[in-house]
């Protein structure tokens, strides 16, 4: 079932190896910016409206996490972001105290790094990072091909909500509960078989 290009990936939640970003700079974005601002607009709308009762997740708690999100085990308080050569990694923050970058303040990083041509969103799952991640796109200004780090635990409905706005995905194996693998490789094809190219979906085992 595992298939595709296989990277060698430093741990997850770590700064990609030179090598993988050197691979995925070669790849353009599948749409443009504008393109991509358009498909948008309505998908926050369903977003927010989906977090009044999310379903994300394979948990589906139907927690309201727009005001108790405190209470769900994959909550995050945003990102933290660092910059390094070519592009720029925004990482999930776990619940804690720490400061997080807003949506508008990461676009505002990238669209002033002249050097940066891919952002790379990288935090547990989706579930905590999909609206801010999609609120950063819409403050985009420049072309930059988006990249999506994770493990893969989530719904269907989740990986729906960033085809056509993500360009790669770089999916992380190495640490998966065995009574989560079949969610993990139904998720796999699923993403193979609808996004625009299969071959910009990588595999790593770490």
């Amino acid at each position: 079932m595992i298939s595709g290009k296989f990277l060698k990936l430093k741990p997850f939640h770590t700064e990609l190896s030179e090598s993988t970003i050197r691979k995925i700079s070669k790849f353009e974005p599948i749409l443009a910016l504008k393109k991509k601002q358009h498909i948008l607009r309505p998908r926050l709308a369903c977003i927010l409206q989906g977090y009044y009762k999310c379903d994300l997740c394979p948990e589906r708690c139907r927690i309201n996490r727009i005001i108790d999100s405190d209470t769900c085990p994959y909550h995050s308080k945003g990102y933290k972001i660092k910059i390094n050569n070519s592009y720029c990694l925004a990482s999930s923050l776990p619940n804690n105290n720490s400061v997080p970058s807003s949506p508008k303040e990461i676009a505002s990083i990238v669209n002033s790094s002249p050097s940066v041509k891919c952002l790379i969103f990288s935090g547990l799952e989706p579930t905590h990072n999909i609206l801010p991640a999609l609120e950063t796109i819409k403050y985009l200004s420049k072309e930059v091909t988006i990249v999506w780090h994770t493990k893969l635990y989530v719904t269907k409905k989740a990986l729906n909500f960033l085809k056509d706005l993500v360009d790669i995905y770089i999916i992380s194996y190495g640490q998966i509960n065995k009574d989560y693998w079949d969610i993990f490789t139904n998720n796999l094809s699923y993403l193979v078989k609808t996004q625009p190219f299969s071959k910009r979906v990588f595999i790593s085992g770490n």
